[in-house]
């Protein structure tokens, strides 16, 4: 998944579970972090795939956050927290 993101966000690609989170569609928030909790979490709690597939099926769609840029023509400093 981090290396998908790296295709839709090549300036600032996520590099983490979590930060992928903050980039994408809110509907697939809840099923990313039950990946996350399912891979470093301790214990053998199963992981169901298809919320996560139905979230994500259409790509990893951002978030609706608009880039915005400074008056000076700057970029914002982290354009992904909008």
């Amino acid at each position: 998944m981090l290396r998908w993101a790296e295709v839709v966000w090549p300036e600032a690609p996520p590099r983490s579970l979590g930060a992928l989170a903050i980039c994408i569609t809110p509907a697939a928030v809840e099923p990313l972090k039950a990946l996350e909790l399912r891979l470093y979490a301790r214990g053998g709690e199963t992981w169901e795939g298809a919320p996560l597939w139905a979230a994500l099926k259409d790509g990893l769609a951002p978030a609706g956050r608009p880039e915005t840029h400074a008056a000076d023509g700057l970029a914002p400093l982290y354009p992904l927290r909008g």
